[in-house]
């Protein structure tokens, strides 16, 4: 939870004094990943998550890594979009009500998230792919 704060505040600072950064849009979507997959992990091995949620999401962010950097490669930066940090949210949500002890409430933002997650993938997609088209257009 600190670690998500910290991570909001942050880039609640950049946006209000004008510091945000090519590498800072590369890296704070890295850091929610790496974030929401130690926690994920944990919860995996604790058995109060299934193994196939995991991997699912596993999968899920090695496309996005993938998908920026075949685009980073070609001069595109696709930032965070606003469903993406709606998902990161609800996992947040999620994990406060598991470590809370509200199962029930911790796992259905667990789904929820899980579904916002899917849905940011495939408009990431639609994003990346809208912008190599144009780059394409206009070369």
């Amino acid at each position: 939870l600190i670690a998500m704060l910290t991570d909001a505040a942050d880039g609640l600072i950049a946006r209000r004094t004008n510091r945000i950064t090519v590498l800072g849009k590369l890296l704070d979507p890295l850091a929610d990943k790496l974030c929401l997959l130690t926690l994920l992990m944990l919860f995996s091995a604790d058995n109060q998550i299934p193994l196939w949620l995991l991997n699912l999401v596993m999968m899920k962010e090695a496309a996005l890594v993938l998908g920026s950097a075949v685009a980073l490669r070609m001069g595109i930066v696709v930032s965070a979009l606003p469903i993406g940090k709606l998902a990161t949210f609800t996992f947040i949500l999620s994990t406060v009500s598991r470590f809370l002890a509200w199962r029930f409430l911790g796992d259905v933002l667990l789904w929820l998230s899980l579904g916002l997650s899917l849905v940011a993938l495939g408009w990431y997609g639609v994003v990346l792919i809208g912008k190599v088209r144009f780059r394409s257009a206009i070369a």
